[in-house]
């Protein structure tokens, strides 16, 4: 017979109260969608923890808190750690009766997956003999715990007898998530909010959630620049924009060139949804930290400082609200954040990797967010980055999430790919405001067969930008420093810091200057060249930069020159460079090549197998209901890995000393705690890492922490190209 009658869900916390907390809590998330599901939710909620009557955590839970930590070992030797897959076992028997098969299974493999990966199965795994006793004192444990709440509202219906019956049975779960309905991507979205739904439940049971109501105005007006030749311009296209977008269409496309005032438009797209249509939250999400930053400094412009500590700002090198951004309290913000990892927040800025990782990837990390989509407003700023395959896929499950959840989403790219144009009507800037546009912003295009870099400036600002680091390096170190009013280099190899203190120079200074840089510099930075040199690159990404080159129409016969120097089409695809080539040897003007878009897009399109067969692939794995099936097949194809990993390059020696002991003394260093130092990281050049070992902190090295041992910062660092100096 049991030893405890007062079962525990953690130390302190009633197991029942806990189950029935977070039962509601699920419950009430998925009510606040139109899925046919909050049951569902409900009893995966009442019954995720059930599991934790294994004797392992009773023993655990009851033993004082001093002794919690020594205990651990000993008990770990005679029960098996673990509970989500009891608690599945479990529940199998208790709603035997109350839900149809594949109802029933989509609940199993929410509990099983609570503390995991999301999917389509339960696993039944091999019982080691720690299991058997932990099973047998987990079963005589359910006797007892059906025995203290006979009459329960919340666990007196449940099937007990035959989960009584069953249960020392070998676990052994036969069936597979399917899709039912017809309409398989709905079927998927579904279940992924039931779990997140739950997820969010059962880690926001430990605090006080308050629900989240957009209440925000932000004066746009001071985002006007009335001295700018392109401000009439704006002003018409920014009503332009407010006359004909509908407010209840569930998706919106805008399709603008760069510099027209997109930013604005979107701030003013948000005040108008602010406590109306049903949106409680407003997310921001674009593919570039250095647009993600221009739009944070936006919104600091036209709110209240004491608004920001509603704006949550969540990236891989930064996690906070953006009042703890602006004023660098980074390191007060450490530790797991329910409100932060659940985007519980009135304002979101994030990244569109982060919007994709949010639908497609099976984590517990990721898929907790999911369920904040409801009720609201969505902004995925150049849309034209996710990769072409994927958009009629993206497309389908936005439009479920619009449908099922409440929310309204606007896509944006100066570039509208075929396969997202023949999927969504598109808002396109009308033809007499266009002819304005290419009118006062009319850029040259001229092909340079042999490139050779600019001597001098001649004190206008110039752009060159290569397709890779390696390029960039050896452009730099191939002009002549003492030609150019001021030389400057900017990639992922500059710590960010340093690119964002570079980004503002290049801003506010009214001195010529040369800057080579990577693509890093390519979309939504609001910098502003005469003359830009770039290297053959697909037409998305040259659209893009050519809203860097004369970006507020100052500048007289402004030229942007391409130049190939080999016939490397990497990183991009050798399908769209090579198209992208054919058009650029021959567009004299950006007119031009705004009106080549749509059939180059169309021709991309039609060539391209590789891509019909990766959207048939992803359509596969989504109506199987393969849920690690799809995030292994998005993480492979979309999120490639980075050149090298991230090091931590402090300013001083004296810096370098305090954040080595820092680091050393904590016992366990997280991503939460690497954010902290995010404005110090720079990348590492992959081909770097045998090279440069033996500069780096060999105890830290271990942990998969980079950071400079004493006394070399400044041979791994350099103050023109940062790490880039390792590139060979």
């Amino acid at each position: 017979m049991s030893a405890y009658i007062d079962f525990l869900s953690h130390p302190g916390k009633p197991l029942d109260e806990h189950l029935t907390k977070v039962a509601t809590a699920a419950e009430g998330i998925m009510r606040q969608t139109n899925f046919a599901s909050s049951r569902l939710a409900y009893y995966a909620g009442l019954l995720h923890d059930i599991g934790k009557l294994n004797p392992f955590y009773q023993e655990l839970f009851h033993a004082a808190p001093d002794r919690q930590k020594s205990l651990e070992s000993e008990l770990e030797s005679k029960y098996e750690r673990q509970h989500s897959v009891f608690s599945a076992w479990a529940a199998e028997k208790l709603l035997c009766k109350e839900l149809d098969p594949n109802r029933l299974q989509l609940v199993l493999c929410t509990i099983a997956a609570h503390h995991s990966y999301l999917s389509n199965e339960v696993s039944s795994e091999k019982i080691t003999d720690r299991g058997k006793r932990a099973k047998k004192g987990l079963l005589e444990n359910l006797a007892q715990f059906r025995k203290t709440m006979p009459a329960s509202e919340h666990f007196g219906n449940l099937d007990w007898e035959h989960c009584l019956a069953e249960f020392a049975l070998p676990m052994d779960f036969q069936l597979k998530l399917k899709s039912k309905s017809g309409d398989a991507t709905r079927d998927f979205v579904e279940a992924e909010v039931v779990f997140s739904s739950l997820l969010q439940a059962d880690r926001g049971s430990f605090s006080e959630r308050q629900d989240i109501k957009y209440d925000l105005h932000m004066d746009t007006g001071k985002l006007v620049r009335a001295e700018s030749p392109l401000s009439r311009l704006r002003t018409g296209f920014q009503q332009w924009f407010a006359g004909v977008h509908d407010t209840s269409a569930p998706i919106s496309v805008l399709n603008a060139p760069t510099g027209m005032g997109k930013t604005k438009v979107f701030l003013d797209l948000i005040n108008e949804y602010a406590g109306k249509h049903g949106v409680s939250r407003v997310m921001y999400f674009s593919p570039l930290l250095a647009l993600t930053e221009d739009f944070e400094s936006k919104v600091a412009q036209v709110l209240g400082p004491k608004a920001l500590d509603d704006i949550l700002v969540y990236n891989h090198l930064f996690t906070g609200s953006l009042s703890d951004k602006q004023e660098n309290r980074v390191l007060e913000s450490l530790g797991y954040n329910f409100d932060n990892e659940s985007f519980n927040s009135k304002f979101v800025i994030s990244t569109t990797q982060r919007l994709l990782m949010i639908l497609y990837f099976n984590a517990v990390a990721d898929k907790m967010k999911l369920a904040s989509l409801r009720n609201s407003l969505l902004i995925v700023d150049e849309i034209q980055v996710v990769p072409k395959f994927m958009l009629p896929n993206l497309v389908e499950m936005l439009r479920v999430i619009c449908r099922e959840m409440n929310a309204k989403v606007l896509l944006v790219s100066a570039t509208i790919p075929y396969e997202l144009s023949s999927n969504v009507p598109i808002n396109r800037v009308p033809p007499a405001l266009l002819r304005e546009y290419h009118h006062l912003t009319m850029k040259k295009i001229s092909f340079v067969p042999r490139f050779k870099p600019p001597a001098g400036t001649n004190g206008k600002k110039v752009l060159v930008m290569a397709n890779t680091r390696k390029k960039a390096k050896q452009i730099f170190d191939g002009i002549k420093k003492d030609d150019t009013d001021s030389l400057l280099y900017v990639t992922s190899g500059i710590r960010k810091k340093d690119r964002s203190n570079t980004i503002k120079l290049i801003h506010e200074s009214k001195k010529g200057m040369l800057v080579v840089s990577t693509q890093v510099l390519e979309a939504g930075v609001d910098v502003s060249f005469a003359e830009v040199y770039r290297e053959v690159a697909p037409l998305d990404s040259i659209v893009q930069v050519m809203g860097r080159l004369n970006r507020e129409g100052d500048d007289e016969n402004p030229v942007l020159y391409i130049f190939q120097p080999d016939q490397d089409h990497r990183p991009y695809s050798e399908l769209e460079y090579q198209e992208s080539l054919k058009v650029l040897k021959k567009v004299r003007n950006s007119k031009e090549l705004y009106g080549k878009l749509d059939g180059y897009y169309e021709q991309v399109s039609a060539k391209n197998l590789r891509n019909a067969d990766r959207m048939a692939e992803l359509e596969r794995l989504v109506g199987d209901m393969d849920f690690e099936g799809v995030s292994s097949f998005v993480n492979n194809h979309v999120f490639t890995e980075e050149e090298g990993h991230s090091m931590i390059v402090p300013d001083t020696e004296q810096d370098l000393q305090d954040i080595l002991a820092k680091l050393k003394s904590m016992q366990k260093f997280d991503k939460q705690s690497f954010k902290a130092y995010s404005a110090l990281t720079a990348n590492l050049p992959g081909s770097a890492h045998k090279e440069i070992k033996d500069y780096l902190d060999s105890d830290l090295l271990e942990r998969g922490i980079l950071l400079p041992r004493p006394g070399s910062l400044k041979e791994v660092y350099d103050p023109e190209v940062g790490l880039d100096k390792w590139i060979k």
